[in-house]
């Protein structure tokens, strides 16, 4: 049964993880330096709307998973649609453990909110849901095993370990793609360094 550390805490409005009212930093902030190079050059409001339509989505899928409950606005409801169509095309192969599931790795002290945790085919995997118009792959390839490995530095049995990480992307048409993701946890791992490597330069500033 998977659990979420007791001593993780995560503020919403400034997306700020603590551990025991000690900040530690998030995959998304890890990666950010790749996600700006990126998005460099879209419209500020243009990111901030789809960081809305995302947020609303994920709620949206959350609150279905756990409750049956399907309830989201009018302009959004193609994802929400593609999400049900998703779920009902693989009944019979995945099983979700845990949605929206927030935790941390416990020796690298990085968090992270994993949007699924699930069984596919009898292994476990993390699968992240975006509903960005582009699916950008060399940030869900540092992204997802990052999340894989958090949930991993808590498990003892290799058995119980996450093995793998897929891509949910939905379109507002009501169609999704499902796709496994590649591991680069290597290149998160050199942002994580260079990350902390800026931070001891400020530091002593």
């Amino acid at each position: 049964m998977l659990k979420e550390p007791s001593e993780l805490r995560f503020e919403t409005e400034n997306h700020l993880y603590t551990i025991n009212g000690i900040k530690i930093p998030s995959v998304t902030q890890i990666i950010e330096m790749i996600s700006n190079l990126v998005y460099d050059g879209v419209d500020e409001y243009a990111k901030i709307k789809a960081g809305w339509k995302g947020t609303d989505v994920h709620f949206a899928i959350d609150l279905y998973n756990k409750t049956g409950v399907l309830e989201i606005e009018d302009d959004k409801k193609g994802y929400l649609d593609a999400y049900i169509k998703f779920r009902r095309e693989y009944k019979d192969r995945i099983k979700i453990l845990s949605s929206e599931f927030k935790t941390y790795h416990k020796t690298l002290k990085y968090g992270g909110t994993i949007d699924i945790v699930a069984i596919f085919d009898g292994e476990r995997i993390v699968i992240d849901i975006k509903t960005t118009s582009e699916l950008i792959k060399p940030l869900v390839e540092m992204q997802l095993p990052a999340y894989r490995e958090a949930v991993n530095s808590w498990i003892k049995s290799e058995k119980s370990k996450v093995k793998g990480q897929y891509a949910l992307h939905l379109r507002n048409d009501g169609e999704y793609t499902f796709d496994k993701v590649e591991d680069r946890f290597d290149m998160f791992l050199k942002c994580y360094s260079l990350l902390g490597f800026v931070k001891k330069y400020l530091k002593k500033k």
